[in-house]
């Protein structure tokens, strides 16, 4: 469940969401007396002038509190701003969720008064028009910015946690890329036939792990899981990769290997999408949301090998379209949710 803090940033950063919940949520549904002063000065702010205040409106607002309460105030605003805001798409759905069960509970007391009045016709029709209600509320993100959030930009930029890319281990390209490849980002490697692109992409996983801990999903749509777990063991160990496929690894390499992996333990899934020749972005998105669900691994690095077997979405003419299209849905499923970096 989101945190109250969570959902008020939300709330207030996210103007789209938070004009369409604005007329569900009031003060109250937040325990906090500060978090409960944040949202009605909001709610008050948005009446007023159109739009949400700025977080850094509301701190400038806690600093003017009485000086019995502003220590208080200022804290309770300043966590909020600093919030960390992870899987807000399953936030926004819960939160809907939440407010179609109010809907539901109060349009069930109303018609019920009404039937026990004796006014069976009202009781219907206003049971009725909760329900189209229920059925037409949905959420639907629109990503828009307005030119007033400058400064909550500006804090967001100052985050050195925001410019951490993943980096590639290669300092000359780690440097054209301004630290690696970011978020909402996708590389796209080119080679001839076996000129080593797995091996490659299974270098810049391995990388991504062990140098700094990130979490890597490695989608395999060509060949098969253990020709890519070899590769992974290969680099993992030290050791040709005619020798790691044939188990004859160094004793010292391998016992090595197995401890070094214990350490990364849990920050890499390899999935293997080569059961069919119709993966396609869905299938990534699919397997995304499960290991959320199972798992709650949110990778930050996608691979893919390799991408011009993916299908598009949606039906295409001829083969330079599917490459074309699935390109642009790996884009999209890089920009989904707090965004991945994709090789």
């Amino acid at each position: 469940r989101p945190t109250p803090g969570m959902l008020l940033r939300m709330l207030l950063q996210d103007r789209e969401f938070g004009n369409a919940m604005a007329q569900y949520i009031q003060p109250a549904f937040f325990q906090n007396q500060v978090h409960q002063w944040m949202w009605g000065q909001a709610l008050a702010y948005k009446q007023q002038f159109w739009g949400f205040p700025t977080l850094s409106f509301l701190s400038n607002l806690a600093a003017q509190q009485h000086p019995d309460m502003r220590d208080l105030y200022c804290a309770v605003v300043h966590a909020v701003q600093h919030q960390p805001l992870t899987d807000e798409e399953a936030v926004r759905s819960m939160v809907l969720e939440f407010i179609k069960r109010n809907v539901f509970r109060a349009a069930f007391v109303d018609s019920r008064d009404l039937y026990n009045a004796g006014r069976f016709d009202a009781a219907y029709d206003n049971m009725r028009e909760k329900m189209s209600t229920l059925e037409n509320m949905s959420w639907v993100p629109v990503h828009r910015a307005w030119l007033e959030g400058i400064v909550d930009r500006h804090i967001h930029r100052q985050d050195p946690a925001n410019h951490q890319g993943v980096s590639t281990g290669i300092i000359q390209l780690d440097k054209i890329l301004e630290g690696g490849l970011h978020a909402g980002e996708v590389g796209l490697w080119l080679a001839y036939p076996k000129a080593g692109k797995t091996t490659f992409l299974v270098n810049l996983g391995l990388t991504a792990v062990r140098t700094q801990f990130r979490k890597v999903l490695h989608c395999v749509l060509e060949g098969n899981l253990h020709y890519v777990e070899n590769r992974y063991d290969t680099v993992l160990s030290d050791e040709l990769y005619s020798n790691t496929k044939r188990g004859e690894v160094d004793a010292k390499k391998y016992a090595k290997a197995v401890q070094e992996v214990q350490f990364l333990k849990g920050l890499c899934v390899l999935r293997d999408f080569t059961e069919g020749w119709e993966t396609n972005a869905t299938h990534i998105d699919g397997e995304l949301t499960d290991l959320r669900k199972r798992y709650g691994f949110e990778p930050e690095l996608i691979v893919v090998d390799y991408v011009d077997l993916m299908r598009a979405r949606t039906p295409q003419d001829n083969e330079t379209q599917h490459q074309k299209q699935a390109m642009m849905d790996l884009k999209t499923l890089a920009q989904k949710r707090n965004g991945y970096a994709v090789w």
